[in-house]
């Protein structure tokens, strides 16, 4: 995970932006063989855990750009935008990117509008 993170980022901050998220899922795209391997023998969570970490780390820097009244409950807000991240992404995977890295990107940020219209680009 923290190579996908590395590849992604220069300084391996990743933040909830277009060119961030697309970058992910264009690295996952380019990588999925290897991915989606990970993920279908994940038998004991490993594989999920260490994904969630690296989202609820990159989330979490995101939320400290975020105005007070977004981020009042941090740590409720962090975990829906991880989990629906994460539920994204193991769909994704799992359905064979059923549509493309552009495609998954954009429509995942139009959901995560309220959240992403408050971080600098």
């Amino acid at each position: 995970m923290e190579e996908l993170l590395s590849q992604c980022s220069g300084d391996e901050e990743i933040h909830l932006r277009y060119d961030a998220m697309e970058k992910v899922f264009s690295y996952l795209e380019e990588h999925i063989d290897i991915y989606k391997l990970l993920h279908e023998n994940d038998k004991y969570g490993m594989f999920r855990k260490k994904l969630t970490n690296a989202l609820l780390s990159q989330v979490e820097i995101a939320m400290t750009l975020m105005p007070k009244e977004i981020a009042t409950s941090r740590e409720i807000a962090s975990q829906f935008l991880v989990n629906g991240l994460l539920g994204v992404i193991e769909w994704w995977i799992s359905s064979d990117m059923s549509c493309s890295a552009d495609d998954v990107t954009e429509r995942l940020l139009t959901i995560l509008k309220p959240f992403t219209d408050f971080i600098p680009a």
